[in-house]
């Protein structure tokens, strides 16, 4: 394992920006898209009750996407963080496109909404672990990733 350090500080970091990303995009920026969709979802109080659940899914996220960062993205020749997250995004944006068929929506809008969340959030991900993990005088020339 690399930097036993630099993988909490990374986690950490990763964390906050997904908990705060999601607060934005969720909370504030889809929030008339999901109160037009109520009947869909839990009611607030249920998901007062679950936050854990989500919760342990961010910390997972970062954890995972942290670790897959330290082994597979410092072993390019430039530090590509922003690069390597959007990859990660596209896949799990595709993911997202493809609820539409089993959630009773009506439009495209919130799978779309999603979607694009996806690639954002793994694009701002792979750019804060970028900062943690690769040396800014190596990322201008070797890019290398400590």
């Amino acid at each position: 394992m690399k930097n036993p350090m630099r993988i909490i500080g990374g986690v950490v970091a990763a964390f906050a920006f997904i908990f705060a990303f999601d607060w934005g995009w969720h909370g504030v920026l889809m929030h008339d898209s999901y109160e037009a969709t109520q009947s869909l979802w839990r009611s607030k109080e249920a998901m007062s009750e679950n936050m854990w659940a989500m919760i342990l899914g961010q910390f997972l996220y970062a954890l995972f996407f942290t670790v897959f960062f330290s082994r597979y993205a410092c072993m390019q020749k430039k530090c590509g963080g922003v690069r390597f997250g959007l990859w990660i995004g596209l896949i799990l944006g595709a993911c997202s496109i493809g609820s539409y068929a089993y959630l009773p929506l009506d439009s495209m809008q919130i799978p779309v909404m999603w979607a694009v969340a996806e690639v954002l959030r793994a694009g701002g991900v792979g750019a804060v672990l970028g900062l943690v993990f690769c040396e800014k005088s190596a990322c201008q020339e070797k890019g290398t990733c400590h």
